[in-house]
This record gives structure tokens, C-alpha cells and sequence, in this order.
């Protein structure tokens, strides 16, 4: 009875479940069949694949490359090549983001320019301030309040700025080879510290 199976699998050459090989040799019952199928995989004669629950079964073609044991060695390595590839897919959408982030953000040039155009502005501040005091004049409460609301405006606006142009930097960082200092140079950024510039209060 076995050799009837493996004879009609051998000639059919393609692989089948066992509904569909009980089918195609109806005399035998579906049955014997299984115990055929199963006695086959046993004795090495076919091989077994489970999809979605069903089993198919298949000749083992000695003189191919399609052996059980090479088989599974390419569904391993599918498996592997699934696996890194969603690895892939993943690291690609976090460097999309980052990339938008980037893109959304001024550029180091345009904040340096800005933050330079805020510097001189509080530096016209402070000088107006301190022409008035070396005058002996006293400002009004009228003049006080604007001059304080506008120095809150600028601190406010100077350290959002600042944290911006930090945030862009610290992502340049991570994939910059040399340091901190090194960027600031190369791209001719002077912070806080470096041009003495006094801690702002607000």
C-alpha cells in the first residue's frame, strides 16, 4: 500500500495533503492512506511541512537541492533575513523622525543669527539703563514696567531659543565623532561661557 503512495507521489511530484492524496487513490480509504503518508516519512521517502495547521507532504528529491535538511536550513535563514529586516524597518522610521525633527528646526546659522540679534538688543538695554543711572535720573513707574516687560520678553525669548539650538546640537552629537568643544569650533558657535556673557534673571 505504500508503494502505491509513494509511486502516485513520485509521479505527481508536487506536494499534497493527505485529503488530497485519499482523493486521488479513493480504493485505499483515507486511513490507510495516513499510515502510508506517515510510514513514508518514517522510512525517509517523503517529507512533511505543517502550514496553518494542515500537513503536506513531499518526495524527497535525493538528487536536488530541495532535501529535508536543506529545507529547513532556507526557512532558517528566511526566518533571520524576516527578523533583520523588521530590524531595518524600524531603525529607518527613528532616522525618518529624526531627519523631520531636523528639517522642522531652524538652521544653526539662522539661531546663531538670531541669538546675536537678541544679544545686542539686551546689550541696548543694559546701556540705556545704565545711561539713566549715571545721570541720577529715576525712571517713572510708567518707564519701569516697560522696561521690565521688555527685558522678560527678551530672556524668555533668548533662553527658548538657546534650548532649540541646544536640542539641534545634542542631536548632532550623537553621531559626531569628535566633542562638544570640537562642534562649537567647527561651526563657529560661541556659547554663554565662552564670550562671558552673565546668567540672565528674569
Amino acid at each position: 500500500m505504500s508503494k502505491e503512495v509513494l509511486k502516485f507521489m513520485i509521479t505527481a511530484n508536487r506536494p499534497y495533503s493527505a485529503n488530497d492524496v485519499s482523493q486521488a487513490l479513493r480504493d485505499l480509504g483515507k486511513s490507510a492512506v495516513q499510515k502510508s503518508l506517515d510510514s513514508l516519512v518514517d522510512n525517509g521517502s517523503l517529507y512533511v511541512k505543517e502550514y496553518n495547521k494542515q500537513k503536506i507532504y513531499c518526495v524527497v528529491q535525493r538528487d536536488e537541492l530541495s532535501s529535508r535538511d536543506e529545507v529547513e536550513e532556507l526557512d532558517l535563514k528566511i526566518r533571520s533575513t524576516q527578523e533583520e529586516l523588521n530590524r531595518l524597518k524600524v531603525e529607518l522610521t527613528k532616522a525618518q523622525a529624526k531627519v523631520k525633527s531636523l528639517n522642522s528646526s531652524k538652521t544653526t546659522e539662522q539661531l546663531t543669527a538670531e541669538n546675536a540679534q537678541l544679544q545686542e538688543e539686551i546689550d541696548g538695554m543694559r546701556a540705556k539703563v545704565a545711561s539713566f543711572e549715571k545721570a541720577g535720573r529715576s525712571l517713572t513707574k510708567t518707564q519701569m514696567e516697560e522696561v521690565t516687560k521688555k527685558w522678560d520678553f527678551y530672556v524668555k525669548t533668548y533662553r527658548k531659543r538657546k534650548r532649540i539650538a541646544n536640542d539641534i546640537l545634542d542631536q548632532i552629537l550623537e553621531s559626531y565623532p569628535k566633542s562638544k568643544k570640537h562642534l562649537y569650533e567647527d561651526i563657529g558657535i560661541e556659547d554663554d561661557e565662552s564670550v562671558g556673557m552673565p546668567k540672565l534673571s528674569s
